[in-house]
């Protein structure tokens, strides 16, 4: 069985409602895994390209996104990174809010080998510096409410971030992400291995200072798969998800 095939029998399993025959599905751990490629190019935007992927909706605006639409998208955010030296292993900051970008910018960094490194927009200056301590990121995602934060704690360091991308309008030491849409809408993917990091996800600090906890790039798609079977998500479903970006809770919907 190869991994393609395992993720589809998971799948139909679960849209079928068999959860018995999910139950005796073997899990195996491939030699090489990287989801979009693998997964994502190969169901979502071969097979359902022209079908709804993302609709994001605020207010009165709207945006509709196909999955070959993301596709672009992300391989355009990728080739960006790429041209500005950012590699594989690299980590990106992201502090957005439900923002489209958020979905183009994480697709683009799985399937570029990057690790992913979410933080809540409720974040201050003070939380970023902690986390820069643990570990410094190559590049930035941010609104413009969340940039000057990210400026601030980057400034108690004696290194810089090489790449800063920001949602919208200027600022001095930023690149406005629609300078990506000039890129080429073909990338390939970066040959990751399955226990690669993806993300590290900061804890909420309860009982202490925030702790990072690593998942990699087979971890995270697998247990997603449980978030299926929980809410019951089958093809052609539409499914709003009002987790703040920052949290795991936001990836596994």
């Amino acid at each position: 069985m190869t991994v393609q095939e395992l993720f589809n029998s998971i799948r139909l399993s679960i849209e079928k409602e068999n959860y018995t025959q999910l139950k005796e599905i073997k899990i195996f751990k491939p030699e090489k895994f990287n989801w979009v490629k693998d997964i994502f190019e190969l169901y979502n935007v071969a097979q359902l390209g022209t079908q709804k992927g993302l609709i994001w909706k605020y207010n009165e605006e709207r945006d509709n996104y196909t999955f070959q639409d993301l596709a672009d998208k992300y391989n355009q955010f990728l080739n960006y990174l790429r041209n500005k030296g950012i590699v594989q292993g690299d980590k990106m900051f992201s502090q957005v809010p439900l923002l489209p970008i958020t979905w183009i910018g994480y697709l683009a960094s799985i399937k570029g080998g990057l690790i992913i490194i979410p933080a809540a927009t409720t974040l201050e200056a003070r939380d970023l510096t902690f986390r820069f301590e643990s570990s410094f990121p190559e590049v930035a995602l941010a609104d413009q409410a969340n940039a000057s934060k990210i400026d601030e704690a980057e400034a108690k360091f004696d290194k810089k971030i090489k790449v800063k991308l920001i949602t919208e309008g200027e600022r001095e030491g930023w690149t406005n992400i629609n300078e990506l849409w000039k890129e080429s809408t073909q990338a390939e993917a970066a040959d990751t291995n399955p226990d690669d990091d993806l993300f590290y996800f900061f804890t909420s600090g309860t009982t202490g200072m925030p702790k990072v906890v690593v998942h990699s790039h087979y971890t995270y798609p697998l247990g997603g798969f449980t978030t299926s079977s929980w809410v019951g998500m089958k093809k052609g479903d539409l499914h709003y998800n009002i987790s703040q970006p920052g949290w795991a809770k936001f990836f596994l919907e």
